[in-house]
């Protein structure tokens, strides 16, 4: 049986995909909030419960599909790497539960900031 021929451009193009992406970094500065400001930030992005002391907030969809779910998920995964949130995506069916951490410091998690909620706004 004869190996297929591969050109160097299709070698190029399967090599850039096997390698990792880099890890995108946060921009800007850490603005930490203080515990009561994270439970007024809290109610204006409703559903969202807090998490670890304060270090993350989460919030579980229902879809009516697993497909729209899995959409979903790999959506918010996506955001999530391209804006250096870190985050946890989980889905199970047609649900999707999201935890949105805290920036870390000194490579310990921190308190939510505004970005974090920013981007839970971002989610709904």
């Amino acid at each position: 049986m004869e190996t297929p021929q591969v050109s160097k451009s299709q070698k190029s193009q399967s090599q850039e995909k096997a390698q990792p992406k880099t890890k995108v970094r946060r921009k800007g500065p850490i603005d930490r909030l203080k515990a009561e400001r994270v439970e007024a930030k809290l109610a204006e992005v409703p559903g969202w419960d807090p998490r670890w002391q304060g270090q993350g907030i989460s919030r579980t969809w229902k879809f009516p599909q697993p497909g729209t779910a899995r959409a979903y998920a790999s959506y918010v995964s996506e955001l999530a790497d391209s804006l250096g949130q870190e985050c946890s995506v989980n889905k199970t069916g047609q649900m999707v539960a999201v935890t949105l951490f805290g920036p870390r410091i000194n490579g310990r998690r921190d308190v939510v900031d505004d970005m974090t909620f920013n981007f839970a706004k971002q989610l709904g």
